[in-house]
């Protein structure tokens, strides 16, 4: 079993509010939001020195205004290439600020969801229309990659794990049985919020 992630609470709000400045906000954090750090582990767990896919190497760090949960986590793809299923290869969520709400993945709850469309955001006060920017990802730095903004179901749901298993086309997992995904449903309804802010970054942090 591995560790639960660690990082300062000032460091965490910093790089959270360094951020959402740069995506363009001007007010405070959110109450209740989530940092998510890619390559959290990236040095320390699997195949290379750098971020890896398949792996929950990266964190999520919940902040709310009774502390920080952490939780292992998965901010990638579980593997690169063409998806049959969508008909376009497999995407991986840029770093930014993305909102998601309270739903199910695949009918399963706890679980947190991208807007399915414009009305649905528009419904919930999604900003950018409920779209998220993706890279599609054909491979490492495979000069095929492209970007594409749009409402590709981006969820937050859990995986297998606790190691492998990230069970992604291109959501965001953690894995099964952790307490995470239900301790952010909780704190958004105690503290009266509708929306989670997804405030993902490149790590590690510490």
């Amino acid at each position: 079993m591995i560790s639960q992630p660690k990082a300062p609470f000032d460091l965490v709000k910093a790089r959270a509010l360094e951020a959402w400045r740069a995506a363009g906000y001007t007010s405070p954090l959110p109450k209740v939001y989530n940092l998510a750090v890619r390559g959290y582990r990236a040095t320390t767990m699997g195949p290379t020195e750098g971020n890896d896919f398949g792996y929950f190497d990266d964190a999520f760090f919940l902040v709310t205004p009774e502390g920080v949960l952490s939780a292992n986590a998965n901010t990638d793809p579980s593997k690169l290439g063409w998806n049959p299923g969508v008909g376009k290869p497999y995407g991986m969520l840029k770093p930014g600020v993305w909102w998601m709400y309270p739903g199910a993945h695949k009918g399963r709850k706890p679980a947190f969801r991208q807007a399915d469309d414009a009305e649905v955001a528009k419904q919930l006060g999604i900003p950018h229309g409920g779209k998220f920017h993706v890279t599609r990802m054909w491979g490492r730095d495979d000069p095929r990659n492209y970007d594409e903004w749009g409402h590709q179901q981006v969820n937050l749901h859990f995986g297998r794990g606790p190691i492998t298993g990230t069970s992604s086309w291109l959501c965001l997992t953690v894995p099964e049985g952790s307490p995470w995904i239900q301790a952010a449903v909780n704190a958004l309804k105690a503290h009266g919020q509708k929306l989670l802010p997804n405030i993902l970054i490149e790590g590690p942090i510490v």
